[in-house]
C-alpha cells in the first residue's frame, strides 16, 4: 500500500476547510516555538516548505525524496533525506497509509498519546535548560557531557525502560530498539554515566546509531 507524508496538526495553518488553500497561515508563534527554532536551519526551511506542499496535496505528501528535493529547490538530496528524518524523529510529520488515515485502532491512539505526553516532558526539560535533552546527531558514540556528576544527576535508573516514543524513532530508522537499549544500559552501567534526563539521553542514542548507519551505507 503507498505510503505518505503529513505534516502533524497541519489544520492550525489552514484557512479553507473544503478546498484546497491558495495560501497558509503561519503564525508569530513560531518564532517562539522551542523544539521549532531547536532545528537545524534546512530542516526548518524544508519544514515551512512541506506545509506548503501539504496545502496542495490535502496533506498526503509523496515520500519520493527526489520529488521533494526538486520541489523545495534543495540541491544536495542527502541533505533531504537526513533533513526529513529529523522531522521524522522529532514529530514534526509522520508517514501514514491511506487506510490509516481513514481509522486508527485504539491501540494506535494510545500510542499516540503517550507520544504526546512524552513530547511535552521532554520540551519542559528544554526549557527548564536540561542539557542532556539535545537531540542533536554527531558521529561519535554518546559520551556523558563535562561536569556529568553536577546535582540533580543520576546513575542509571533499575526502573528505565524505553518509550513508545523511543520505539517509535527506532522503527522509523529499521533500528532494533531492544538491542540499542541493552547496548546504551551496558555502557552506561560499565562508564558510570549520569544524567538528568535518561529519556532524552537515550533518544541522543538512538539518533547517534541512525547517523552512523547512514554513513556506513556511503
Amino acid at each position: 500500500m503507498p505510503r505518505f507524508l503529513r505534516v502533524k496538526n497541519f489544520d492550525r495553518y489552514q484557512h479553507y476547510k473544503h478546498r484546497r488553500p491558495t495560501w497558509i497561515k503561519l503564525y508569530q508563534s513560531m518564532l517562539d516555538d522551542g523544539p521549532l527554532m531547536a532545528l537545524g536551519e534546512t530542516s526548518r526551511y524544508i519544514y515551512v516548505g512541506l506545509l506548503l506542499l501539504a496545502a496542495r496535496t490535502d496533506n498526503k505528501i509523496t515520500t519520493d525524496v527526489l520529488f521533494l528535493a526538486a520541489s523545495l529547490h534543495i540541491r544536495d538530496v542527502g541533505d533531504m533525506e537526513m533533513c526529513l528524518k529529523e522531522l521524522l524523529s522529532e514529530g514534526f510529520i509522520e508517514i501514514f497509509t491511506l487506510a490509516q488515515s481513514k481509522r486508527l485502532s485504539l491501540a494506535q491512539s494510545r500510542a499516540v498519546g503517550l507520544l504526546r505526553v512524552e513530547k511535552s516532558r521532554v520540551e519542559k526539560s528544554r526549557v527548564e535548560g536540561s542539557a542532556d535533552a539535545d537531540a542533536s546527531i554527531s558521529l561519535a558514540p554518546p559520551t556523558p557531557p563535562a561536569g556529568r556528576n553536577g546535582p540533580g544527576k543520576t546513575e542509571w535508573p533499575d526502573q528505565f525502560a524505553f518509550s513508545p516514543r523511543h520505539e517509535a524513532i527506532a522503527s522509523g530508522f529499521d533500528l532494533n530498539v531492544h538491542r540499542e537499549f541493552v547496548a546504551f544500559r551496558d555502557k552506561a552501567q560499565a562508564h558510570g554515566w549520569r544524567y538528568k534526563n535518561w529519556d532524552a539521553a537515550f533518544r541522543n542514542w538512538l539518533n547517534k546509531a541512525v547517523e552512523i548507519k547512514e554513513d556506513k551505507r556511503r
